[in-house]
């Protein structure tokens, strides 16, 4: 299952480069909400027909990809939005939800076998919400890492993924 990474830095070098932090970020949380959606209904629809077992399996593997270009794109994505001053506590509280979303995690599987759809519910729902969160944050491809708060306040005014959407670029 971890030969699927490969594939995921590949091409998530390959966005990066082309079409920048926050498109890749949407594209991979896409791409990995839409595969667990898939899978849980492919799984929970199967009644053992192999076919449907193989598809949700497929649908899985796609998951698992899509989820290691998300956090690797994150990684390099969320120092980037803030001030230097603020950048340590920016990562520490991202690191903070991080912990508290591990520690939920294995609870998954009880409520799995309460409810089989379930936790590919909750997940996707999860993925497609980040994707659109994403689109409100600015493109940081190229930018130097900004200093202060103040420049912080301007430059999401000027960038804001909303604001590029409308056409409002000064």
């Amino acid at each position: 299952m971890a030969c699927v990474e490969y594939i995921s830095w590949v091409l998530e070098l390959i966005m990066l480069r082309r079409f920048g932090r926050r498109t890749t970020t949407i594209f991979f949380h896409s791409i990995t909400g839409t595969a667990l959606a898939n899978a849980t209904v492919l799984k929970y629809f199967s009644d053992g027909d192999e076919t449907f077992m193989k598809m949700s399996v497929i649908a899985t593997f796609v998951g698992k990809m899509s989820v290691t270009g998300s956090f690797s794109v994150l990684f390099l994505f969320t120092p980037e939005l803030f001030p230097t001053n603020l950048r340590n506590v920016g990562i520490g509280m991202c690191s903070t939800f991080s912990r508290i979303g591990a520690m939920i995690a294995p609870f998954a599987g009880t409520l799995a076998r309460q409810t089989p759809w379930a936790p590919g519910t909750i997940f996707s729902s999860m993925c497609f919400a980040v994707t659109l969160i994403a689109v409100y944050l600015p493109e940081t491809r190229g930018m130097d890492l900004l200093q202060t708060l103040e420049e912080v306040k301007l430059w999401y005014a000027e960038n804001s993924g909303l604001r590029l959407r409308k056409g409002r670029k000064k």
